[in-house]
């Protein structure tokens, strides 16, 4: 709801006036606006910083050739903000504060992966769904400081499935995968 095509219009002048190729590259050549506007939306919804336009921009027209999954787009774009997401996440002492689901519990959840439209939902007992769910939420809870969360930390596969099965009981934890999280991030695993 932050976004709409023409405010989009107006950001992509914006950058236009500084990095035109970028633009031109991107719309329509390579992908429409309404896809670069999905990208965008999808962002938003994950309270991802939409103010490094620039690098959202490039990398869509670097991986817009390669795909138009919109859901693709945005993990690719999530990547490339890694640096951005890892601090966003940070607690005061600068460390990653993370939640990691117990490798069998991983496994199970990448085997009963289907894919569709929305980028993949997971497949298995909605009892093990649910446990899954109540036990994060407490996890969560325990290890909240104030208004800072930990992050769930789990596998590129994983992470839009998981994020979309957690967000409505738990909207304001944040869903990583190990791609997302820069290279110099100090983790402490929770459990």
């Amino acid at each position: 709801e932050l976004i709409d095509r023409q405010s989009l219009h107006r950001i992509l002048d914006a950058v236009a006036r500084t990095h035109p190729k970028v633009v031109d590259d991107l719309v329509p050549n390579t992908l429409s606006l309404g896809i670069v506007l999905k990208v965008v939306r999808n962002l938003l919804t994950e309270n991802v910083s939409v103010r490094d336009m620039l690098t959202i921009l490039e990398t869509l027209a670097d991986e817009g050739e390669r795909s138009k999954d919109v859901g693709d787009l945005t993990e690719a774009v999530r990547r490339r903000l890694s640096r951005q997401l890892t601090r966003q996440y940070e607690d005061d002492r600068g460390k990653l504060r993370c939640l990691v689901l117990h490798p069998n519990l991983e496994e199970r959840l990448r085997n009963g992966l289907r894919t569709d439209e929305a980028g993949g939902q997971i497949a298995v007992e909605p009892v093990l769904l649910r446990e899954l769910v109540q036990n994060l939420g407490k996890a969560v809870e325990r290890h909240a400081r104030g208004d800072r969360f930990p992050v769930v930390l789990t596998s590129p596969a994983l992470r839009r499935p998981l994020r979309r099965l957690i967000e409505r009981v738990l909207p304001t934890v944040g869903v990583l995968s190990n791609g997302e999280i820069a290279h110099t991030a100090q983790i402490e695993n929770l459990g």
